[in-house]
């Protein structure tokens, strides 16, 4: 990256942040336990191991509804999460004491253990693949092909649903005998996969016109739509 021009390594980075902005979302389990924090009338605050600066990150979580009364980054502090520098820092920066405050995060190392270390409380919140992993069929339906971006998207959709879902994850079976769960993670992944395939050929054979034939063709015209709005096809 640093071997780029100046100018190209400009556009990249800013074409990352633009992309950052546009894809970032709440977790829902995290939007509750701020919401909570909120109406106890408690000071919230939020600390990123991140090279973005504070006012990129202020810009992004208010984006989503969040308003912190601080917000702190390592890119300002020079200090990291990860080596656990950075929580005396906060304390004395807020005037308390480290036994005042919980910290709440989903890194095991740096959320959790490092600032156990410098004396302050705190709740993990697990990554959401970490959740879906704990199941043992999607592990081994999912990781072989995690690094591959349509794989994913499903993961991202999977994680997301469970986390919305207000319930406690099942880890001993696929769907939990949820009819919801089987559409969305069952057939919902199985069409997104097999729509993205479809679409993928017709780019390489050139064909610009597709047929979808009722009634079983009916629901994969309307995920087409959803999934490639601009697609020439007819």
């Amino acid at each position: 990256f640093h071997e780029l021009p100046l100018k190209i390594r400009g556009a990249v980075k800013f074409l990352e942040i633009e992309t950052e902005f546009k894809l970032c979302f709440p977790r829902k389990s995290g939007e509750v336990l701020y919401n909570l924090a909120r109406n106890h009338g408690f000071k919230i605050i939020a600390i990123s191991d991140t090279y973005l600066d504070s006012a990129f990150v202020k810009k992004l979580l208010e984006k989503n509804g969040f308003i912190f009364h601080e917000i702190f980054c390592s890119s300002a502090l020079l200090k990291r999460k990860k080596t656990g520098n950075i929580y005396p820092e906060i304390i004395k920066k807020l005037g308390a004491e480290a036994y005042e405050v919980l910290h709440i995060g989903d890194n095991e190392i740096s959320d959790i253990e490092k600032a156990n270390e410098k004396g302050i409380k705190t709740f993990h919140l697990p990554i959401l693949k970490d959740v879906l992993y704990s199941n043992p069929y999607y592990k081994n339906l999912f990781k072989r092909k995690e690094n591959s971006l349509l794989t994913s998207a499903v993961i991202g959709a999977t994680c997301e649903m469970i986390d919305a879902s207000n319930k406690e994850f099942c880890t001993e079976s696929l769907f939990n005998g949820s009819l919801h769960n089987l559409g969305f993670i069952g057939f919902g992944g199985i069409m997104f996969a097999f729509t993205d395939w479809v679409h993928q050929h017709c780019i390489k054979k050139n064909v610009n016109t597709l047929f979808f034939i009722a009634r079983d063709g009916y629901i994969m015209e309307k995920i087409m739509k959803i999934m490639f709005p601009q697609a020439p096809f007819e």
